[in-house]
């Protein structure tokens, strides 16, 4: 499989994806990636650069939580999962939300994920699909989370 890089032109954040995922829009805080598998629309990823913590902290489990349910237009109706995820040896915190409800009145699967680098940079990586395209999504966004790199995490 073929990969793309993407580099913050702040040096906040590097990226490496699939083709499968699509650039489709960038600003100075965000950027907005789709993931289409044979013309099949299956996922949306929205990397948010967060405000930087103090060295050695980041973002409580509590303010992610509220963070999240505090999404313009989202009503959770189900948590479907929450914890810490392993992230190797890159020296970094990584902890995923994912929960149904609805989406501007429109059922769906959110991943929340949080990232955060020893020295505080973070984070916010939200994927958002309808619930019929889980499946199809599979282990598409926790590679992703996996090649998200942070000043002061291993590669970066």
């Amino acid at each position: 499989m073929t990969y793309v890089e993407f580099k913050d032109q702040q040096g906040r954040f590097d990226l490496s994806m699939s083709r499968d995922w699509q650039l489709v829009a960038k600003t100075e805080n965000h950027l907005v990636l789709r993931l289409v598998e044979k013309g099949d629309f299956i996922a949306q990823a929205t990397v948010s650069v967060w405000s930087k913590a103090e060295p050695g902290k980041h973002l409580s489990v509590a303010e992610f939580k509220n963070v999240t349910e505090r999404t313009p237009g989202w009503v959770v109706e189900k948590d479907l999962q929450e914890g810490e995820v392993p992230s190797g040896d890159k020296g970094r915190w990584v902890y995923r939300i994912s929960a149904l409800g609805q989406l501007d009145n429109l059922p769906t699967m959110q991943n929340y994920y949080v990232v955060a680098s020893p020295g505080g940079e973070q984070v916010v990586v939200t994927f958002s699909l309808s619930p019929k395209q889980a499946e199809k999504l599979g282990t598409k966004d926790l590679s992703l989370i996996g090649s998200l790199e942070l000043p002061g995490t291993s590669g970066k």
